[in-house]
């Protein structure tokens, strides 16, 4: 599915190298995710060396996706990304998927869009934690918003340097990730397309189908490729 390709991208790097220039919660929250990243992948190493079963290896690992899904404001990134048409003398978006909806239906169409976002993102983030290293700016720290920069350089190839900006607001006295610009690519004015396509092509019930659909197929890759890992791992032991 095309519209969960930004996906893939926005999360592709390392920043446990990183020098910070300015202590900030935003910032902290930032790197507590991050963290989080790094103990999935640690999780992962240990289920494929045969530390414990694939049971409790997707035990730990669904602990720790919900701590690290508490510091992205997904309702947020979904009503924003649903909405369309923008309007340049209003400053504002003409037409919303979500008119009409019932509450239900939102925290409906936000739960599957978390999951799709932790089975996707989530188990692959810490693969390129190696080639990276970040370092820091704080771009924007006010009372309600926050803006942090990363500085995202690979290791071998100066090239592919790129800057990678956080969008957090706070809520309700939390910090959490609304946006992510990634050398240019916003998050949500991604999302926001895509959903578009997909729901003015078919329709809103279509895009949900969709959704559930590349759930279940990802979820059945990932423990295909995890069980094939740890195969491989022990025929090298042979």
């Amino acid at each position: 599915m095309r519209y969960l390709v930004i996906v893939l991208t926005i999360f592709s790097f390392n920043c446990f190298a990183a020098k910070v220039d300015q202590d900030v919660p935003a910032k902290k929250v930032v790197l507590k995710m991050l963290e989080e990243f790094k103990k999935m992948g640690d999780n992962k190493t240990q289920y494929i060396k045969g530390k414990y079963d694939y049971n409790e290896y997707m035990r730990i690992d669904k602990v720790l996706s919900a701590e690290t899904s508490v510091f992205i404001d997904f309702y947020d990134v979904c009503e924003k990304s649903l909405k369309y048409d923008y309007d340049e003398k209003t400053k504002g978006f003409k037409k919303d998927h979500w008119a009409g909806k019932t509450a239900a239906d939102k925290n409906y169409f936000t739960d599957i869009f978390k999951q799709l976002i932790e089975s996707i993102v989530y188990p692959i983030a810490n693969d390129y934690f190696g080639s990276y290293r970040m370092t820091y700016q704080v771009l924007e720290s006010g009372k309600t918003t926050a803006t942090i920069r990363c500085v995202v350089q690979n290791k071998k190839k100066r090239r592919m340097n790129f800057n990678m900006d956080w969008f957090l607001h706070n809520t309700n006295g939390a910090w959490k990730i609304y946006d992510v610009d990634v050398d240019g690519e916003m998050w949500v004015p991604s999302f926001r397309s895509q959903f578009n396509d997909v729901i003015s092509e078919k329709s809103y019930d279509k895009l949900i189908e969709l959704m559930n659909k590349k759930l279940k197929e990802t979820r059945e890759d990932r423990e295909a490729d995890d069980k094939a890992a740890v195969k491989v791992k022990r025929g090298k032991k042979k």
